[in-house]
């Protein structure tokens, strides 16, 4: 076949034409009706579950309740949500004094160069950044 690029698609997509078979019009139905018939019989009766499993759930979700309700009781919702939001702001700040002492404590007795000394140093710089940034931004008293 001596044919060139711009001759050879052509040729190609007439001779893909010359050996489609043709297809019945009703063919799209056919497999439809195929694959329905092979799907599910007519007779087909999908299984039930046990009674047991039903009740089970339910139980499991009254439970679910019940529990919900004896945490809520026994940790009921503050009355002033700022004044325990002021009083979580001051923990915070207790944590964050206490580890800068601890360290500073660490640091006096160890010397500059040590590695030690210098990750732990980084750690309470990236410690005291962290719970600076959550008391800024979600404890509406650590703003003023």
């Amino acid at each position: 076949m001596n044919t060139n690029d711009s001759e050879l698609e052509p040729a190609l997509r007439r001779q893909a034409a010359a050996f489609r078979p043709d297809t019945p019009p009703d063919l799209p139905r056919k497999i439809r009706s195929a694959l329905a018939a092979s799907v599910a019989p007519a007779d087909y009766d999908p299984p039930r579950l046990p009674g047991w499993v039903w009740w089970s759930g339910a139980g499991g979700a009254i439970a679910a309740v019940l529990v919900g309700l004896l945490a809520f009781r026994t940790h009921p919702v503050p009355a002033d949500p700022h004044a325990d939001a002021a009083a979580l702001a001051q923990e915070i700040q207790g944590m964050r004094l206490t580890v800068q002492a601890s360290l500073r404590s660490h640091s006096a007795a160890s010397p500059q160069g040590d590695p030690l000394h210098q990750e732990a140093t980084a750690l309470a710089d990236s410690a005291h950044s962290a719970l600076g940034f959550l008391a800024y931004n979600f404890l509406p008293s650590a703003r003023g």
